[in-house]
């Protein structure tokens, strides 16, 4: 499903950088590079002066906001580079994302599973920038647990965005399903940058960008 809604989205393209065996017809648009987890740990570790501590593949979710500058020879000639989960169905997302927005906006998203930023040199090495007087993405590439550095306002890549001056369109047309329940229930981060839980839904029909599963 992933990939059949990447194929309903010809104007953007998709990379995955995977040790797995894919046995599903991939669409034009999407690209497959051959890697073992161990060549992109030696990649991300040429990237830093220091050790970097990366045990296990989930930790690689606090490293996505630093894809721009880690795999910065992929992205040529992109102006937006982005990331996004597996377990996203997309709808059309130029429906939802028009050009002007990509114009003036540096970071479209603010949430894991789907966000777009700027490939220019400066933004991609953002992250590297202190966050109230700390170099937080050092401390988030030398613990091996995750951090959500790539998401929410949790001293993450948000926050850094904020306080240097740099400008965040959140992206809200989602159905990003609550997972805690054996109904159908839709979460959401509000404006105050809280969760709220929606009531159970018994029946709908979903006109959004995304479906996050």
């Amino acid at each position: 499903m992933f990939l059949n809604s990447c194929k309903k989205n010809p104007d953007f393209d998709w990379l995955f950088i995977t040790d797995s065996d894919f046995n599903y017809d991939v669409p034009d648009n999407v690209r497959v590079v051959k890697s073992t987890f161990n060549q992109v740990k030696e990649r991300v570790q040429s990237k830093f002066t220091f050790k970097v501590n990366l045990s296990s593949p989930y930790k690689l979710c606090d490293l996505k906001p630093m894809y721009g500058y880690i795999f910065e020879d992929y992205l040529v000639d992109y102006p937006f580079w982005g990331y996004c989960d597996v377990d996203v169905i997309w709808g059309r997302i130029s429906d939802f994302v028009a050009d002007q927005e990509f114009d003036k906006f540096d970071k479209i998203g603010d949430l894991g599973h789907c966000t777009f930023v700027r490939n220019s040199k400066s933004v991609n090495r953002l992250f590297m920038s202190k966050l109230n007087g700390t170099e937080r993405y050092k401390q988030v590439l030398e613990d091996d647990q995750n951090e959500s550095f790539d998401e929410e306002y949790d001293k993450s890549i948000n926050n850094i965005f904020a306080e240097e001056g740099l400008s965040i369109l959140p992206l809200r047309q989602m159905a990003n399903i609550y997972t805690k329940s054996s109904y159908f229930r839709i979460t959401s981060l509000g404006d105050n940058h809280k969760y709220s839980v929606g009531p159970v839904i018994k029946g709908f029909f979903l006109s959004g960008m995304m479906v996050d599963c």
